[in-house]
């Protein structure tokens, strides 16, 4: 697969996530925020809660021979989101607390690139802010 087929895949999932997001109530506030050290895939606001969500996605049937989705988010990842939100609150300080989601989509691999999600797993507070170590 090339860079950019992953990238649309990358999209598609962000789009059923997003939409996911907004049937249970989130206001979407950004998508793709772009920092120094990172991107955010959506920052969304939560009653209470700035979240700021990694989106996973994979089609059905592939997490047995690659894991699960979430297990992508490494400590590595975990530093560059953290950095990226650290950021995105310098730019745009809020009162809401921050959070870190992690959204895995599964789309159905019977329906090619149209990519309809099968399942959306959604993990609230999936990880704290993590730095680098020194």
């Amino acid at each position: 697969m090339n860079p950019s087929d992953n990238t649309a895949k990358g999209r598609r999932g962000e789009t059923i996530a997003c939409d996911f997001l907004l049937r249970e109530g989130y206001t979407i506030i950004f998508r793709n925020y772009h920092a120094a050290h990172g991107e955010i895939d959506i920052v969304a606001a939560d009653g209470q809660y700035l979240v700021f969500v990694e989106v996973k996605a994979r089609k059905s049937g592939q997490s047995s021979r690659y894991g699960r989705p979430a297990d992508a988010v490494n400590t590595a990842k975990k530093i560059h989101l953290t950095s990226a939100a650290e950021q995105y609150l310098r730019e745009h300080p809020t009162d809401l607390r921050p959070r870190f989601d992690i959204i895995e989509v599964y789309t159905d691999i019977n329906l090619g690139d149209a990519g309809v999600a099968a399942e959306v797993k959604h993990f609230k507070g999936a990880f704290t802010a993590c730095r680098e170590r020194k």
